[in-house]
């Protein structure tokens, strides 16, 4: 299943549906949380096309039951949404179209004897759509087995896993918006000031609604989260500056390349403007700003000297966690990106070390790149897990968690034998000896990830930076491969191979898990 927005299609997993209206996916989700299965807007080759040769679809057909609901659009005063078009031919308004083409619907389910529940908009309109729909279900004997709040979050948190790129994208723009003092009534106000593309202005009515409930849960909870911490402890520090700028006299901040715009300002209310009483202390490396997602801006590291001027800067050029090919590779790589601190990095542990690329042969083979990765790296894993030591480790690394997810339900009790699976993301911080990196390949899931488009969070960024998505996608890939000790195992295409691979070819050695274990070593 697709949707298609702004010229592309983006791919979502096949459970889940795709609506046309609030009241549909109002209908949708009681149906979920009720265990009712259904089937949303499948062609029925039981009906007689409509007169312009169109073939019916309902809105949900109930499967176990052969019950059909159909959603009106016809709000409170009868009449549909304005932008509903009209049928010039005919000579008959959006509403008069509708409202002939909803009779000749009607009459083929009378015709052929079909059980129908309608409900309109209005219902959605006036709260009253799911007490009427329960209601109707109930007379015509269709059982509602209400899942439990552990089961809905379980369901949620297995369709956020598939659905990565969009959650993500998101929870981006509600951080970053938060992250820069915007509230949804902000962002709508920009939207009517200000000239946005189609794909920005729809995606910020996607997240808005989200974004608002969200904050109303917070509220009804007593909570706040930790943008809200920042923006309240800013406020109350620039309210008692003088006050604050006594209380600390050395302020230390770790992972300096993942702090927000607010949280640079928020360090500002703590320091003595002349810095006689106050000194400051920042680690980071902005080759590891991968968490633009919670609002961190990379410039905020780079661009350190114009927030605090004249810094004394020490580099930390040795790493001692990988092996030197992993770090040549590594630096060959990012030095690509042309927004960053330029700097060298050495490899003290000169052992010896193999970057192995997994590459799908330029052939048809009549199946997906993803069905022949998940065979191969399910192979090349039990390979792995036959060569490495008790006390070794192995990490299995995606760009986004659904690529790893049925190798981790193949393996699933691995965890214990040193294996773990985890988007690069969530493999911040650690470190394996063996590591598998699968899906660099480009697309729009690959790796670049091009699902997302750095325009749809210029309504929330205090600044537009060109070509930024591709440059954080290849510190992740810098990430990724700075995770390993000992062995990378690479998985992409010859045809359709990632841009990250093509930048560090010339270490990369060939693999073939069907060889290797037919004897034939790498």
């Amino acid at each position: 299943m697709y949707i298609k927005n702004s010229g592309r299609c983006y791919q979502v997993p096949e459970d889940l549906t795709i609506v046309d209206s609030l009241g549909e996916c109002e209908i949708a989700n009681f149906l979920f949380r009720n265990q009712v299965e259904y089937e949303h807007a499948e062609p029925a080759t039981w009906a007689e096309p409509s007169r312009e040769h169109k073939i019916m679809e309902p809105d949900f057909r109930l499967t176990k039951y052969d019950i059909f609901i159909e959603h009106w659009a016809l709000d409170e005063n009868d009449q549909v949404p304005s932008w509903f078009r009209p049928d010039i031919e005919k000579g008959l308004d959006p509403t008069e179209r509708y409202k002939g083409e909803m009779d000749e619907k009607k009459m083929e389910y009378e015709i052929k004897n079909k059980t129908l529940i309608e409900t309109r908009f209005a219902q959605y309109q006036n709260k009253t759509l799911i007490p009427f729909l329960k209601e109707k279900l109930l007379e015509k004997g269709v059982k509602l087995e209400p899942l439990t709040k552990e089961q809905i979050q379980e369901k949620i948190k297995e369709a956020s896993d598939e659905n990565e790129p969009l959650v993500e994208s998101i929870m981006k723009f509600i951080n970053i918006g938060k992250s820069n003092r915007l509230t949804t009534s902000s962002v709508e106000q920009s939207l009517i000031l200000s000239k946005w593309n189609l794909a920005q202005t729809s995606f910020a009515k996607i997240v808005i609604p989200v974004w608002e409930k969200y904050q109303a849960l917070l509220h009804e909870q007593g909570k706040i989260d930790f943008n809200d911490m920042i923006n309240e402890a800013y406020d109350i520090a620039k309210r008692r500056k003088e006050d604050v700028v006594q209380m600390y006299s050395h302020i230390l901040v770790d992972e300096y390349q993942d702090i927000t715009d607010n949280q640079v300002q928020l360090i500002g209310c703590f320091l003595d403007p002349n810095y006689e009483k106050t000194s400051l202390f920042c680690v980071g490396d902005d080759w590891q700003n991968i968490f633009t997602w919670a609002g961190a801006n990379v410039k905020n590291i780079v661009e350190f000297h114009k927030d605090f001027p004249l810094p004394e800067t020490t580099f930390l050029g040795t790493n001692y966690r990988c092996p030197k090919k992993i770090i040549d590779a590594s630096n060959n790589s990012i030095r690509n990106n042309r927004f960053q601190i330029p700097k060298e990095v050495r490899g003290k542990l000169n052992i010896d070390c193999q970057i192995f690329a997994c590459e799908r042969p330029d052939k048809n083979f009549g199946s997906t790149y993803d069905d022949w990765e998940e065979l191969m790296a399910r192979q090349t894993l039990e390979y792995i897990r036959k060569k490495k030591k008790n006390n070794e480790s192995v990490l299995v690394l995606s760009r986004y968690n659904y690529r790893n997810g049925n190798l981790k339900r193949h393996f699933h009790n691995l965890e214990r034998d040193g294996i773990k699976f985890r988007s690069i993301h969530g493999a911040k911080g650690t470190e394996a000896d063996y590591i598998m990196l699968l899906g660099c390949v480009e697309g729009t899931l690959g790796f670049p990830s091009e699902f997302r488009d750095s325009s749809l969070f210029d309504l929330v960024r205090s600044s537009r930076r060109e070509k930024e998505i591709l440059e954080e996608e290849r510190r992740l890939f810098y990430v990724a491969l700075t995770r390993c000790k000992k062995e990378a195992y690479i998985f992409t295409s010859k045809k359709s191979g990632s841009r990250f691979v093509k930048e560090i070819k010339a270490y990369l050695t060939p693999f073939d898990i069907t060889a290797t274990v037919n004897g034939s070593h790498p």
